[in-house]
């Protein structure tokens, strides 16, 4: 489980999305985890035609994932669409080398 019993995210798993590497492991694995640390995840996280939306519903824990979310460079510089007020994000999902790698290895 990605979160405490509060439903903060635990640091291990902030770690994890801040440190995914793109370039040798899925896009797929980042979005799991992420999904997994996503207090409300039923209500504040979805993919629709190939962009993934977050809300955060104002809640510290997700902004927090946000913040590390923002540190995983390549994530956030080749897939970041937009942001609105109120914690609302948008983010294109592209093909990465590591969506290449896991298929040449299967």
């Amino acid at each position: 489980m990605a979160l405490d019993s509060d439903g903060y995210p635990l640091q291990e798993s902030l770690d994890a999305i801040e440190q995914y590497d793109l370039f040798t492991k899925p896009l797929a694995g980042l979005l799991a985890l992420l999904r997994e640390t996503w207090w409300a995840a039923d209500w504040g996280y979805s993919i629709r035609r190939k962009t993934l939306h977050l809300s955060t519903g104002g809640w510290s824990g997700n902004e927090k994932t946000v913040q590390y979310l923002k540190r995983n460079y390549s994530f956030w510089r080749l897939c970041w669409e937009d942001h609105r007020v109120g914690g609302h994000y948008r983010f294109r999902l592209r093909e990465f080398p590591g969506d290449k790698a896991a298929t040449d290895a299967a």
